[in-house]
């Protein structure tokens, strides 16, 4: 074989082994066990860690979102007060002067204007849970995270945006029953805020979670929302059916009005709280998160094939 020939087949073989080892240079080796899929539904704990290692940033997106008002709004944030005290004195006014609930209620301004202040926090719970996760589809598709974030800071924002409400609702009781001593209870309104927003967080995760793959429920959770407001004694007390003992007590039963007769009775009436009406108040805001919680988690692989 003539000198060229071999030089030739020298280049071609140091060519081939070149291209070899730069082919294993480049190959990495990934043992499969180790992998897991973008959308893969961690553990119960594992989850809630992964929550808490966000907890920062869950607070910082309420925040900036909480008293955010549409450009075209003149009176920007203002409204966040006016609104509600204006739905309330419309309620005090048809329901006090026409329909005639105020019997045997004394401030029934004040009465009404705490009771429908406390409820739209759950309405808006309900209202601002339907079709969450599929209003963030662009996020919950590109970016591995918890989902229940979602939640929690729609939830810090309401917990944020509906504080000033609730203070101007407690102020305008008072100045409707300005004869009457401030009771020294007004303190337990605190913690009974806490808790209404740990049982509306509840709530927001089941309807979340049902709205997601079933849009026609949030028609029926709308229904069921206003059919709730209208049984939990936003505008006359129970006291009234005495007569028919079976509807009473369901309607005492029902937490929306526990919520509202504790926050009554810390504010206007100054009654010590009872385990009778806080009890089932913490059980039902613990309880409600909970189950809320788990019930969201269990979904969480099927919240990215939404479409």
């Amino acid at each position: 074989m003539s000198e060229d020939g071999l030089e030739s087949e020298h280049d071609n073989t140091s060519a081939n082994l070149g291209a070899d080892e730069s082919q294993s240079t480049n190959t990495i080796v990934v043992q499969r066990s180790s992998l897991r899929k973008l959308s893969a539904r961690p553990p119960l704990p594992e989850y809630v860690r992964q929550l808490w290692r966000r907890r920062y940033f869950l607070q910082a997106d309420a925040t900036a979102k909480a008293f955010r008002t549409p450009r075209d709004l003149w009176m920007g944030k203002v409204w966040l007060i006016v609104s509600p005290l204006i739905d309330s004195v419309m309620y005090a006014m048809i329901f006090g002067l026409i329909v005639r609930t105020n019997n045997g209620i004394q401030n029934f301004p004040g009465y009404v204007v705490l009771g429908v202040t406390f409820f739209q926090i759950f309405q808006k719970y309900i209202a601002d849970g339907n079709d969450l996760v599929k209003k963030q589809q662009n996020l919950v598709k590109s970016f591995m995270f918890p989902r229940a974030a979602l939640v929690l800071s729609q939830s810090l924002r309401l917990f944020y945006s509906t504080a000033v409400p609730v203070l101007v609702a407690i102020v305008f009781t008072l100045l409707t029953q300005w004869k009457e001593p401030i009771h020294w209870t007004i303190i337990f309104v605190v913690p009974l805020f806490f808790l209404a927003h740990i049982f509306g967080t509840g709530i927001m995760f089941i309807v979340a979670r049902i709205t997601t793959f079933y849009p026609d429920m949030e028609t029926l959770f709308r229904v069921g929302q206003r059919f709730w407001f209208y049984s939990s004694g936003v505008f006359f007390s129970v006291d009234r059916f005495v007569e028919q003992p079976i509807l009473r007590e369901v309607m005492r039963a029902n937490p929306g009005y526990k919520f509202l007769m504790a926050a009554r009775e810390s504010v206007m009436y100054g009654q010590l709280p009872t385990m009778e009406l806080w009890g089932p108040i913490l059980a039902w805001s613990f309880g409600m998160f909970a189950v809320g919680f788990v019930f969201f988690w269990q979904a969480e692989e099927r919240y990215v094939t939404v479409k």
